[in-house]
């Protein structure tokens, strides 16, 4: 055997305390936990979903009692998005009754969602939550209806005409309003011309 070779002994690693498994309540320093800095970290459960993990441990009590996905889940509360339309999206947790309403993303429409709580029931796809005020944002109960595909796109067709109207009605006004000053200004300008 020359120099450059190691034994067969020297090749074998034996495992110290650090390398095994940690077991519940075990305290190690930050370095032997594979993290930065000098704080001293506990082995210990998550008291909501019961997930092993490492907390720092400072004073003889841990930092946090539960880990980082049930923390942020109690501290923020649901995730909110407006959508490109100006509906609220929220996102819902496996775990949730309401759950199977939402998209492959987990999102599922607030006033959707808001109805379903109010019935205590799933919607079903053909079922359509419409806004009274026509304000997508305001999910309010107060706001909401619950109609069918039929219903909901005759009154959307409805609320398209009245709205095309309206703006109809304000053109020919304005248009009336031009049209008056043209001929008080041309009956005006006649009278002192003969």
């Amino acid at each position: 055997m020359t120099k450059t070779q190691a034994s067969p002994k020297a090749r074998i690693h034996t495992p110290t305390i650090h390398h095994l498994a940690p077991v519940f309540g075990e305290i190690r320093d930050a370095k032997a936990c594979g993290k930065s800095g000098t704080n001293n970290y506990i082995w210990m459960p998550c008291v909501q979903c019961g997930k092993e993990r490492w907390t720092r441990f400072a004073k003889g009590i841990p930092r946090t009692k539960r880990c980082r996905y049930c923390g942020d889940r109690c501290r923020t509360g649901p995730a909110k998005h407006v959508t490109k339309k100006g509906y609220t999206t929220v996102y819902l947790y496996p775990e949730d009754f309401f759950y199977s309403m939402a998209g492959k993303s987990g999102y599922v429409f607030e006033h959707r969602l808001v109805m379903a709580k109010h019935l205590g029931r799933l919607l079903h796809q053909w079922e359509f939550v419409h806004h009274k005020n026509g304000m997508k944002g305001d999910n309010r109960i107060e706001n909401l209806q619950l109609i069918t595909s039929e219903t909901h796109n005759a009154i959307s067709i409805l609320t398209n005409k009245m709205r095309y109207l309206e703006e109809r009605i304000t053109r020919l006004e304005f248009d009336n309003t031009l049209l008056r000053r043209q001929l008080n200004d041309y009956q005006g300008k006649s009278a002192y011309t003969i």
